[in-house]
């Protein structure tokens, strides 16, 4: 049923396609919607083996009773994105403003290598890679224990899609994984790193010098999501997001606002890893980031001045240090 279901998409898709053979700006328009096609067909296949036919992995182990209390029904009437009840919630297809705002970035930026941390459902990825098109590669890093052969199998099935992108990922703890992949000659190849790992403040501060020693000098672009929102998950990152830009690490660039997602109020923003003289300092305490959590602003900005240092020496007993290569 999955290929018959693919076989409908890209019928469409080619359908949409059919003004390629005009020329200047309306073959270009052409083409990026057949890209925006193409990604609503397959974002709907996705959607739909999550909806439908998760049952049929692991003996049915996502078929239990789900988040809400009610037990799972194939072909349930209420969806939201891949089936936030059950397996997988909190991705970019929960919300269509978010969807959009990836494909945009992608489509204008056109990075020959994407990486991620963060895999989750797949919906970024997927994005990400229509956007960018045949031409972009993809290297992702993320935890395969959250949904055990559940990513896996997402995995496979965007691939396979997509057989024009070289895809790979790196199961397991995201930081070793990055760093193997650094040490195997990957530093310098990341034309776009998007980072939806972990949320806690302590840990987006702590990938972000690995992240910048991945991404190419001449095109660094970073996108941070669940920054610049309301809800309870966006708080860490916000405050990560706010600080980077004072220590100079990151560039803004602009942020996109998610209103209407299904886990609440959702954002992300898009901004270039920064080198030089730029930076405040290239040694601070996150923990000493992390104590800012609530405040207004321009108190946690005179906090931050503490919170770099000078030499390791100076850190407290508590503290969690992160370092940045110069």
């Amino acid at each position: 049923m999955t290929q018959g279901l693919l076989k409908v998409a890209f019928v469409f898709a080619a359908a949409v396609g059919s003004c390629l053979g005009h020329v200047g700006t309306l073959e270009s328009n052409c083409e990026l919607e057949r890209k925006r096609a193409v990604l609503a067909s397959l974002h709907t296949v996705l959607n739909t083996f999550l909806s439908h036919w998760i049952c049929r992995l692991n003996s049915g182990i996502y078929c239990k009773t789900g988040r809400d209390g009610r037990p799972y029904s194939e072909g349930r009437p209420f969806f939201a994105g891949s089936d936030g009840d059950w397996a997988v919630s909190g991705h970019s297809g929960e919300s269509l403003e978010q969807t959009n705002f990836l494909f945009e970035v992608a489509t204008s930026i056109s990075p020959r290598q994407i990486c991620e941390v963060g895999f989750n459902a797949g919906h970024s990825a997927l994005t990400l890679l229509v956007g960018a098109g045949s031409n972009s590669s993809y290297v992702g890093f993320d935890w395969s224990i959250l949904n055990p052969g559940l990513n896996e199998e997402l995995f496979r099935m965007i691939r396979d899609w997509l057989p024009s992108n070289n895809m790979t990922i790196v199961w397991g703890d995201a930081d070793p994984g990055i760093r193997a992949f650094l040490l195997q000659g990957g530093g310098g190849i990341c034309e776009l790193t998007v980072f939806d790992g972990p949320h806690d403040v302590l840990q987006v501060l702590k990938f972000m010098p690995l992240l910048r020693v991945m991404a190419k000098r001449s095109r660094p672009f970073l996108l941070l999501d669940d920054v610049g929102c309301t809800a309870a998950i966006c708080h860490h990152s916000t405050l990560a997001w706010r600080f980077l830009l004072w220590l100079g690490m990151v560039s803004p660039i602009s942020c996109r606002v998610a209103l209407r997602h299904a886990a609440g109020e959702m954002g992300a923003c898009l901004g270039r890893f920064q080198w030089g003289k730029v930076l405040r300092c290239h040694t601070f305490d996150a923990r000493c980031v992390a104590r800012t959590l609530g405040m207004v602003e321009q108190l946690q900005r005179e906090r931050w001045i503490g919170c770099c240092l000078v030499a390791a020496a100076q850190a407290k007993p508590d503290a969690y240090l992160v370092q940045i290569q110069i």
